[in-house]
């Protein structure tokens, strides 16, 4: 058990502090249960749930949950394992898949107990840095641990259908995010995600020097094809190919551009705009979309070229954090984002 009514952080109710693992599955519906009420969010369900806390082709997840009076999910910290690559070095990470305590339990000093758990956990594991995306109501408490900002992300809007889409935005005060996304952002089927045969390379390869989560084979179908969230499709040219997310955002038809590959790397600045002109191409022929989103972050030397290709710059809440485990060790200050780090897990 863990709490005490005279530490500074007035935690006054004691917790019994878990290590998740599948098996448990009389805890599946608590947690699910405990997770909306906490984020005013309906999840899309028991399957879904198992594969996000699933071992994905880095390792199995460390998810810590925190069990109140009368057996109540309290709250829950995870974390899946994961590969960063910076240049020809590889490091051992995690980042962060769940995050919340119940709105009764807040307050308490619970949210430090249980992301020092993941800390000491991941430290076993040999795991040297941990990030994660942290709302708004998360951000000061992982300042407050120690954690770094490194920066934000940049969310980039390209209206294909300019009539349409400033129409419908101009009455929102052109707030994206004021127009709700309909059910076809949810839980589809995903026949049209293959992945070309050919070897491939993330832009982390193309543009060089830069952080980022490795992008294997291996990795992209667990993350895309094993319990798909939305009806993925990939758009493939000469030049590489590209992960899209289609979908209605009110009466406007949009494709999240989420993730970019090359069949070679090392690209040019001229290679690398072709490559996304390219892509950008055969979205609109084949999605007949209003408008197309990208975010990267701001470290990804993106800006101009998105700017030249008429993407506009809007503003967004997403916030990036890491924390490096080993002493000596500083964290990797300039990371190459995109939506496949931080789109819905």
């Amino acid at each position: 058990m863990i709490g005490s009514s005279n530490s500074t952080k007035k935690v006054t109710t004691s917790y019994d502090i878990l290590d998740f693992n599948q098996d448990m599955i009389e805890l599946i519906s608590p947690i699910i249960t405990s997770a909306e009420e906490s984020h005013h969010i309906k999840y899309p369900g028991e399957s879904w749930f198992r594969w996000k806390f699933s071992p994905n082709p880095f390792g199995s997840p460390i998810i810590k949950v925190a069990i109140g009076q009368k057996g109540m999910v309290a709250g829950v910290v995870a974390f899946s394992k994961a590969e960063v690559l910076i240049g020809e070095k590889t490091i051992s990470a995690a980042y962060s898949t769940e995050t919340f305590v119940h709105p009764s339990s807040q307050g308490k000093g619970l949210f430090s107990i249980l992301l020092d758990s993941v800390q000491k956990s991941a430290q076993l594991d040999n795991i040297e840095l941990l990030y994660n995306f942290p709302n708004t109501n998360s951000r000061h408490g992982f300042l407050k641990k120690d954690w770094s900002d490194v920066g934000g992300v940049d969310s980039w809007i390209l209206p294909t259908r300019p009539a349409n889409f400033f129409g419908t935005i101009i009455g929102r005060k052109f707030r994206i995010g004021a127009i709700k996304a309909d059910k076809s952002f949810g839980c589809t089927p995903s026949d049209d995600f293959n992945m070309p045969e050919s070897e491939f390379f993330p832009l982390s390869k193309c543009i060089g020097g830069l952080a980022m989560h490795s992008r294997s084979s291996e990795f992209l179908a667990w993350r895309y094809n094993t319990c798909p969230l939305a009806s993925y499709l990939t758009i493939i040219t000469e030049e590489g190919w590209a992960i899209i997310r289609p979908g209605n955002r009110g009466k406007l038809r949009e494709a999240q551009l989420l993730d970019i590959f090359s069949f070679r790397q090392g690209l040019s600045q001229f290679e690398m705009r072709r490559l996304l002109s390219g892509i950008i191409s055969e979205v609109k022929k084949r999605c007949c979309v209003d408008f197309i989103t990208f975010y990267t972050s701001r470290a990804s030397g993106l800006s101009l070229m998105l700017s030249s290709l008429l993407f506009l710059n809007v503003p967004n809440h997403i916030n990036f954090f890491n924390l490096s485990l080993v002493s000596h060790q500083t964290h990797p200050g300039h990371w190459l984002l995109t939506g496949s780090d931080f789109h819905t897990y």
